[in-house]
């Protein structure tokens, strides 16, 4: 069963290249807004400012009248919503409320997560509510190489998560499964394997170039 990213359209609608430099083709309010709703994350992965400290802000959730305050703004419009950031969305203890009230006030939703919170109650709970959408975030194409970046030995793990996701949905229409990867010194041999593994488990897979921006060169001090 073939399927189409939910976002497709308005991601379309955001690229249209008649929209760069006419004010007149901007939109009245936001095609779709980002909403972080924690910057606290499980993981400590190399490339990332939360991971390795770098991010300096104080760790926090998003309060419920915050959220409320948000969706207040933007149910009139439908706009659709993505939960990323720089943490882990799976790590709220009002996400299944939280997306429940996106779904009853008809807004598209996206999530990205590492997966390690994502068990089978969860996986019922995004095919049933629905989440529309679901990317998880790799780095590597293999156990060694996402062992390296992520500084986690959980690569085959999430390997069974997304089989079992991708088992339970079945023929219903949601989450739309997307899985993505940065690379470093992988080869195309390798890159080719980790598709051929995964792809017949998720609906899109992207791989690009790790970017190592923010580092943080006592990082070793901090594991």
């Amino acid at each position: 069963m073939k399927r189409t990213n939910p976002f497709t359209a308005i991601y379309d609608q955001c690229n249209d290249p008649r929209n760069r430099g006419d004010p007149a083709m901007l939109p009245a309010f936001p095609r779709y807004v980002d909403i972080e709703l924690t910057n606290a994350c499980n993981f400590k992965c190399l490339m990332c400012p939360t991971g390795t400290g770098v991010a300096k802000r104080k760790k926090g959730y998003m309060s419920e009248n915050t959220f409320e305050k948000a969706i207040n703004e933007l149910k009139a419009h439908r706009t659709p919503i993505r939960f990323i950031g720089w943490g882990e969305p799976l790590l709220h203890p009002e996400l299944e409320s939280i997306l429940a009230t996106c779904q009853e006030h008809g807004i598209l939703t996206h999530l990205n997560t590492n997966g390690l919170l994502l068990d089978e109650k969860m996986m019922e709970m995004f095919i049933n509510t629905p989440l529309n959408s679901l990317k998880f975030s790799f780095q590597g194409v293999d156990r060694k190489s996402y062992r390296e970046m992520r500084n986690r030995d959980f690569f085959n793990e999430l390997i069974i998560k997304i089989k079992k996701l991708h088992e339970i949905r079945g023929d219903r229409p949601y989450p739309y499964l997307h899985v993505s990867t940065t690379i470093t010194y992988e080869s195309a041999e390798q890159v080719k394997a980790f598709r051929e593994m995964i792809t017949p488990h998720v609906d899109l897979v992207t791989v690009g170039r790790t970017t190592m921006e923010f580092v943080n060169p006592d990082f070793a001090t901090l594991t």
